[in-house]
């Protein structure tokens, strides 16, 4: 009776361990594809059972994807600031992995939040009328949180509002659709802005608008750690075959920069455009010549000093 009982207990342990043998493949493929599970700040994806990216709803004043990972595991965007890592590029806090804003509809900020104004601090009324005009873009629901081998697809909507009263501007629908292959990541993004207030909504006419992706400090070009920037060329550097495209492109950065500073107080740099195109024209001249070695080192050269004299001022 013992022997016959200790048999049968050893053919279960047996069997259950050839069950568990047989399950453990089955289990490996069903994480084959995409797949999607709702996390305390939103929903994380994945790809092949590995993380892809989590949607988080609301950081700091926005919603953000975060962390964003590439097809070797290794994190596409930086950290900071919602996580501090040594050797991280610690500027521009509002750069928030990967996130839409607009710096100015009607009259509100999208784009920095109120960690850009930390140095305003010391200045109670400037720091005031920064809050006064900031706004958040405020996660209201999950339309669809999907997932199948070949996608995974996250709609949203988000209340874009005051920060302070808490007033409505607009309203968007976001449909995020996230795909992989062994070598690749890639997220398509579509973006309905709805006005349901009986006041226009004007998109003003910003630098600091739409799509950002902060990349990490490994990939910087300033970091001088090997990142690249090249085009669909296959170009790493932005190339000027006469002074002619290079006055061009000289003219459109000078105007974004200028419509910046329009900003400020007029008279406040009187004759600053002048002035400024005459220290181009000094380096480059007027003529249309091929853009040599040389005369690229000295525009390059004439706008870090530009660029030097400009770090102090506004």
């Amino acid at each position: 009776m013992h022997m016959n009982t200790s048999v049968s207990c050893r053919q279960f342990i047996v069997a259950t361990v050839a069950c568990v043998l047989v399950a453990a493949p089955l289990l490996a493929a069903e994480k084959k594809g995409f797949s999607t599970e709702k996390s305390a700040a939103g929903v994380v994806v994945k790809y092949d059972g590995k993380p892809f990216t989590e949607y988080v709803t609301l950081s700091e004043n926005k919603p953000i994807l975060w962390p964003v990972v590439g097809p070797t595991g290794k994190e596409m965007t930086r950290r900071y600031p919602m996580d501090k890592v040594d050797g991280e590029q610690h500027d521009h806090p509002h750069h928030r992995s990967f996130y839409f804003g607009h710096q100015n509809i009607n009259g509100f900020e999208f784009w920095h939040d109120s960690s850009s104004f930390e140095g305003l601090k010391a200045k109670p009324d400037a720091f005031k009328a920064k809050l006064a005009h900031l706004g958040v873009t405020k996660h209201r629901e999950f339309k669809e949180v999907s997932a199948t081998a070949d996608k995974a697809v996250i709609t949203v909507a988000n209340d874009y509002i005051a920060f302070e009263s808490g007033k409505k501007i607009m309203e968007d629908t976001r449909r995020f659709t996230f795909r992989a292959d062994a070598n690749s990541r890639s997220v398509d993004v579509e973006i309905d802005f709805h006005n349901s207030t009986s006041e226009p909504v004007v998109f003003a006419d910003m630098k600091d608008a739409g799509f950002s992706l902060r990349l990490p400090t490994s990939m910087a070009l300033t970091s001088k750690l090997g990142g690249k920037i090249i085009n669909s060329e296959t170009q790493t550097e932005l190339i000027f075959s006469d002074t002619r495209s290079l006055r061009q492109f000289n003219v459109i950065a000078l105007q974004i920069a200028f419509k910046r500073l329009g900003d400020m107080p007029k008279g406040k740099y009187a004759g600053l455009g002048e002035a400024t195109e005459r220290v181009f024209t000094e380096a480059i001249g007027l003529d249309i010549k091929p853009v040599t070695p040389e005369l690229r080192a000295k525009f390059v050269e004439t706008c870090n000093a530009l660029a030097w004299c400009g770090a102090g001022r506004g």
